[in-house]
């Protein structure tokens, strides 16, 4: 059975805890070791021919382990299905041990056709698909060996698509990270369960299609290995929006108040609030500079605007605030510290964003224990970096433990911006969205957001699920915004009236009943 991660309840797990699992199948004797190689070559034969039918000829690419026998299995499969099949084997038949020599051998037997790997001195021309079954997710350290280095480089350079099985060899699976070369999949077909390292860092550059083969393993094993992330799916829509109540009045969908809009930074503002009005927020208030409130409202005259010259005649509009978002084009100076000290020791729920994080990592403005972190922090990796006290890269490498260390440090609830957004909460997996696309890198999304969230909030969500819905919907948005026109040339404003579309789940259901 395949599963794909967009439709699943299926967790994600570390390399380790998969490598449990598979031993206690062995012990429990669940399966034979013949019987999972077995399976998941013909699961991988399986998956190639749904996805390219009528192929004629697989080229594959087998290493020294069990990945490699996981292959040879492939090449004797589909040479029983009439499929020409040519196997590449990066080590010498006559030198393998144990499982992998016994169905190389039997795939020789077959009939599918061994050929010495030669580098520089072959192509993939004639290859219809091209199975890379190399190192899976048995890879320790780098890929150094020469053979195999070139091997992943003759791969890489095939028209044919290619199926890594298990993993794209050179992948690390746990983080994302590339073993210094690695497998470009369009599909890779993993084995017993999903690998968090298939979703995170440069995985989303690598791993094409994901689809995940049990290997006929019972669901009750896997209560016997400890989960290390979940899945955010569409599940979390229905269960958190119903429909509104037919007597409901402005009132009961809360009052965001939004803070920013430095000097040159007046439409982060004025886009976080459209998002909050947009996902249904009752009434949304501006803060920023005189000299801006023109602009915020022309457009949009339900946001109401207010002045910050004097921040101490904010008290009263603080106090009608059901939540606070601090941060879309707040800057980092004078007027913007004062905003932000001002706005901190508020006990509404708050969403920090853009600038109000780098305030919040410099330490003369981080007092966690006397302020209640009753707040959702969303940083980019940049501003993750920050907020650790390190840089970009090093948090790339490692989103999960990243997120994990900035909840553990910040509270709250920690949302982790980049492909493949990570969400953590206290004493809880870390939730991966699988939303989003490229057209999302561009200026003004985060303050979508922010804002987005922040309408969530003041409706009455929990923290947990508007960080949930939030994530979700605008990726969601963002998704359909890019299938309408594509992904170059998207832009923020751009998912408004997706985001209104996808917050009203039973609008088609309401909309038939009361026409």
């Amino acid at each position: 059975m395949f599963v794909d991660p967009k439709n699943t309840q299926m967790p994600l797990y570390t390399n380790a805890a998969v490598r449990e699992l598979e031993r206690i199948i062995l012990e429990q004797k669940i399966a034979t070791a013949r019987d999972l190689m077995e399976t998941a070559g013909a699961a991988a034969l399986e998956a190639l021919m749904q996805e390219w039918p009528g192929i004629k000829h697989i080229t594959v690419f087998c290493g020294k382990g069990n990945n490699g026998g996981d292959g040879f299995v492939l090449a004797r499969l589909a040479q029983t299905k009439h499929i020409r099949v040519t196997v590449y084997p990066i080590v010498d038949v006559e030198q393998l041990t144990g499982l992998p020599k016994e169905v190389a051998l039997e795939a020789k037997k077959s009939g599918a056709e061994f050929k010495s790997f030669l580098p520089g001195l072959m192509t993939l021309d004639d290859a219809d698909v091209v199975v890379d079954a190399l190192f899976g997710s048995g890879l320790k350290g780098d890929v150094v060996d020469d053979d195999f280095l070139a091997a992943i480089q003759l791969i890489n350079s095939a028209i044919a698509p290619v199926v890594s099985i298990d993993m794209p060899s050179g992948l690390n699976p746990d983080t994302g990270d590339i073993h210094g070369s690695c497998v470009q999949a369009q599909m890779t077909v993993t084995l017993l369960a999903f690998k968090q390292g298939l979703f995170t860092n440069q995985a989303p550059t690598y791993c094409g299609k994901i689809l995940c083969h049990t290997l006929n393993t019972p669901s009750e094993i896997y209560k016997q290995i400890e989960p290390s992330a979940t899945f955010l799916n569409a599940d979390v829509l229905r269960s958190t929006l119903p429909p509104r109540s037919r007597i409901a009045h402005k009132g009961h969908y809360g009052h965001v108040l939004i803070a920013g809009g430095d000097y040159g930074m007046t439409g982060a503002v004025r886009m976080a609030a459209e998002a909050a009005l947009r996902v249904g927020a009752g009434l949304v208030s501006v803060v920023t500079h005189p000299e801006h409130l023109a602009v915020v409202n022309a457009r949009y005259p339900e946001i109401m605007c207010h002045s910050s010259e004097k921040i101490e005649n904010l008290t009263h509009l603080i106090h009608q605030a059901t939540v606070i978002v601090m941060g879309p084009g707040l800057g980092q100076g004078e007027w913007s510290k004062r905003l932000f000290n001002t706005l901190l020791h508020t006990p509404q729920p708050k969403v920090v964003d853009a600038d109000a994080l780098n305030l919040l990592a410099d330490d003369k403005h981080l007092i966690i224990g006397k302020i209640k972190p009753n707040w959702i922090l969303t940083p980019h990796p940049g501003e993750a970096g920050r907020l650790l006290h390190t840089v970009t890269q090093d948090v790339q490498e490692n989103r999960f433990e990243s997120v994990n260390k900035l909840q553990e440090h910040y509270k709250g609830i920690v949302i982790l911006k980049g492909a493949r957004t990570l969400i953590k909460t206290k004493n809880k997996l870390p939730i991966i969205s699988l939303g989003g696309n490229p057209g999302m890198a561009t200026g003004g999304m985060g303050d979508v957001l922010s804002g987005t969230i922040g309408g969530l909030l003041a409706q009455g969500l929990s923290e947990v699920d508007a960080a949930k819905v939030g994530v979700y919907v605008h990726s969601a948005a963002a998704d359909e915004a890019a299938d309408s026109k594509g992904e170059r040339g998207l832009v923020a404003t751009d998912l408004y009236p997706y985001l209104q579309k996808l917050v009203n789940p039973y609008y088609a259901q309401d909309h038939h009943f009361h026409s």
